[in-house]
């Protein structure tokens, strides 16, 4: 029985992500909300002081403490480090401070939320502008900064910034390196028995079972299997074959490397970012070649040799998620024209700045969905593609994700659709969390539990549906980042191990679920948690592909029967330690 639930999914992942009406159901869970700030309208830049206003928006009592920003160009610090918030109770906090510098400028404050146990309980961000100009600040908005119409949309035919070539980029952390267009090569999935292990004489895993080989045929091929029939729009995304022998022994051989640049302001390999060859045929620009960035920067591109001006593009694209801006433009940068090109080109390293404007902090959520697919599709085995790219709507600076309260927040909607907030940006975990819900969707063909959508909280208890999606998502972000044989020490904005902040009550927090998930994924022991499924994929495999259930309890006997025999009183004590079952 569960081998044909398995089997049909792979099938069901398939199918079209189309027809369903615009509904926002999965929220970025939220603690506490900005409900307003106070601060006069301009003044010495040297001497800036204000106060925003914090609203408690969840069931229990939370202990908010802040921490000084301090940089180059700025310093600012919170009055009081630390601070009591009763549910429902809203409180000033000042905070005072300097700028150094003309320009435009966004200040970020984090603040981390404790139990009254001191346990981390979540986080949240403050975003306040200023244009500083002669010594003196005014006090602005993102859209004033950054989205009014004289200013130009990022990239759009405009140049960006070469530099020298030194032969060394940053790389971006953490990530496995693999060659881009393996990921476009579907993987056959078939995870059904997978071997426990509790610590003592472990299993070795069947590599006919869990590691199947890729295929590497040409993927241009006709393809078979039902995961492999992409639209024939999804082609255009992967590599171009060579067109003829001769064509390819006159081809322009380009090559370069790219890079962004963070909110950290240093340069980070654009690895997953797409290289385009542009010609000038009269009075048209045509696209003449496409590829890949690879994770170290580097691209290489083959076109015909002809006569006329060559121009190279970078965009942020990939077939699993699409950066756009409210407008729906995908955001991209393009290099000097080229009179010609030789045989041999090299174009050099360039970057894009998304450390300020509005593209900043794309650089770092485009990182983060990368991060998550190849930690999928490398370690997990589980390939997120569907036939359209999701669209990530950032920054979202208006739409309210359905709560009717007005206020600008980040969620995923079931017609493939994702809004991120500025703030969220430097969020860690955000970008990740959305995008889990998404491949949720997608894999369960968007038949969600009963009342699974919704604003909710890390702590207090809602439905067990809402319960199960939050927590699964909450789950994949300490998955895709944290080695499992650690306990979390921060990760997705709370305590993943013991999060005894959160409400016990019936399965229905996100938090236990989510601890849950770890506890069978992780090798790291604590309390009855000493057992962990061999494959690292296993944990989000097994819950992806049998299709919905309305709760984590529900999963319980799924688990149980994935596991081996000896181990399966293990998997109940996981479940009753975490409160999902009595």
């Amino acid at each position: 029985m569960i081998r044909h639930r398995f089997l049909s999914l792979i099938t069901l992942a398939a199918a079209l992500f189309t027809g369903f009406p615009l509904v926002a159901n999965a929220y970025q869970p939220r603690g506490v909300m900005t409900v307003g700030q106070e601060i006069a309208s301009e003044g010495s830049a040297r001497q800036i002081r204000g106060t925003f206003i914090l609203e408690n928006v969840t069931e229990y009592p939370l202990l908010l403490r802040f921490s000084p920003i301090k940089t180059e160009s700025f310093s600012f610090d919170i009055t009081a480090r630390q601070t009591i918030l009763k549910p429902g109770e809203s409180i000033p906090v000042e905070y005072n401070g300097a700028i150094f510098q003309d320009g435009k400028w966004q200040i970020n404050f984090q603040l981390d939320l404790f139990s009254e146990q001191e346990v981390l309980a979540g986080r949240h961000t403050v975003d306040v502008y200023f244009l500083v100009q002669g010594g003196r600040y005014q006090v602005a908005s993102y859209e004033d900064l950054f989205l009014r119409p004289d200013v130009e949309e990022p990239g759009l035919g405009a140049s960006f910034i070469s530099r020298e070539d030194t032969g060394v980029l940053r790389r971006a952390p953490d990530i496995k390196a693999p060659a881009m267009e393996d990921l476009l090569r579907i993987n056959p999935e078939g995870v059904f028995k997978i071997p426990t292990s509790s610590g003592v004489g472990e299993q070795q895993i069947d590599p006919r079972i869990l590691r199947p080989s890729l295929r590497l045929e040409n993927p241009n091929l006709n393809l078979q299997t039902p995961l492999e029939r992409l639209k024939a729009h999804a082609m255009d995304s992967l590599p171009l074959p060579p067109e003829s022998t001769q064509i390819a022994q006159s081809a322009v051989r380009a090559q370069g490397r790219f890079s962004w640049k963070g909110m950290d302001n240093n340069l980070h390999s654009a690895f997953g970012w797409r290289v385009r060859a542009w010609r000038r045929r009269g009075s048209n620009w045509v696209k003449v070649a496409e590829d890949w960035i690879q994770s170290d920067g580097r691209w290489q591109l083959s076109f015909p040799q002809e006569s006329g001006r060559v121009k190279f593009q970078y965009v942020a694209f990939n077939r699993f998620f699409t950066p756009q801006s409210s407008s729906g433009d995908t955001y991209r940068w393009v290099g000097p024209e080229r009179s010609s090109v030789p045989l041999n080109h090299n174009e050099g390293s360039w970057y894009a700045d998304t450390s300020g404007g509005a593209v900043r902090g794309l650089g770092e959520i485009y990182h983060e969905g990368m991060h998550l697919w190849s930690k999928l599709y490398w370690t997990g085995e589980i390939n997120p593609l569907r036939d359209d790219s999701i669209r990530v709507f950032f920054p979202n600076t208006s739409y309210d994700c359905g709560a009717g309260d007005g206020i600008p927040w980040s969620c995923a909607s079931r017609d493939g659709r994702i809004w991120l907030i500025p703030a969220h940006a430097s969020r860690n975990g955000v970008m990740q969390h959305e995008l889990a819900h998404q491949i949720n969707y997608e894999f369960w063909n968007n038949n969600l539990p009963p009342n699974s959508g919704g604003s909710h909280s890390l702590g207090s208890c809602y439905t067990p549906g809402l319960a199960l999606v939050e927590g699964f998502a909450n789950f994949m972000v300490f998955w895709a980042q944290t080695p499992r044989n650690t306990a979390p020490s921060a990760g997705f904005d709370f305590a993943v191990e013991n999060p005894t902040f959160a409400c016990t009550t019936d399965n229905r927090n996100e938090s236990w679920v989510a601890a849950t998930f770890w506890d069978l994924h992780d090798t790291h022991g604590d309390g009855n948690d000493n057992l962990w499924f061999i494959h690292e994929g296993a944990t989000p495999g097994i819950y992806l592909r049998n299709g919905r259930e309305n709760s984590m309890a529900d999963f319980h006997p799924i688990y149980r029967n994935a596991a081996n025999d000896e181990h399966e009183v293990i998997i109940d004590n996981i479940f009753r330690q975490d409160n999902i079952i009595p």
